[in-house]
């Protein structure tokens, strides 16, 4: 069995089981209509929230009053993730991580010494496999609307090897990808997880390139 299309969270669960169902998302939208809403509001888990912006810090606060949520307010960094981590008293291993900031992701997951069992993160859709592009680090970059948006699933896929993890599917949009620590990955009957494989060109909106406007911006081959 190959995967081509990002599974669902549930049934990659049922697969590997929880540990504590714990999880954590930053790049949260209202914390309603996030990757970890499901989790959080049907089936008891327990998360922390990561959030820069002071208008959407109070929405999503005021959204999880009912559920056991931490919402911390801060603009994430290589520099600062891991005590915005310990701020949110998040576990060091944890069962789910969803990255989703559209610009420095894959320098803030490299830069994580937690451990996640399952990691969502978005990727660049643009950037055909085999091609290594990563955004060079900004401690201060906002996303600006264009298709200069994040990572080549390659290059993703080679950090995440690095830290103890396996690329197991992407979503149809080309825009997110799935990673499962090593030692699970077996549970999940994978022959081929090639990036080749595994890609999804982006295509997310009406224009050829999924649907946001140039300019590019520079990349590192790494």
């Amino acid at each position: 069995m190959s995967y081509s299309l990002i599974p669902n969270i549930d049934d990659v669960f049922a697969k590997i089981g929880t540990t504590n169902k714990y999880c954590v998302e930053f790049g949260v939208y209202d914390a309603v209509s996030d990757h970890t809403v499901n989790l959080v509001r049907k089936q008891g888990w327990k998360a922390t929230y990561l959030e820069a912006d002071e208008k959407q810090y109070h929405q999503i606060v005021f959204n999880c009053m009912e559920y056991p949520v931490k919402v911390v307010k801060g603009f994430i960094t290589a520099e600062n993730i891991n005590q915005l981590f310990a701020q949110g008293e998040v576990p060091k291993e944890f069962d789910f991580l969803s990255i989703d900031v559209d610009g420095m992701d894959y320098w803030l997951w490299k830069a994580l010494d937690y451990k996640p069992r399952v990691v969502f993160i978005e990727y660049n859709g643009i950037k055909v496999p085999p091609t290594l592009a990563v955004p060079p680090y900004k401690s201060d970059y906002v996303w600006n609307g264009t298709r200069y948006m994040g990572s080549s699933l390659a290059s993703i896929t080679k950090m995440a090897n690095e830290k103890g993890y396996e690329l197991y599917g992407v979503d149809q949009w080309g825009a997110t990808a799935f990673y499962i620590v090593k030692e699970e990955f077996h549970k999940l009957g994978i022959e081929d997880n090639s990036v080749e494989k595994i890609f999804v060109h982006a295509n997310y909106g009406v224009e050829p390139d999924g649907g946001h406007p140039g300019p590019d911006g520079e990349y590192l081959e790494i």
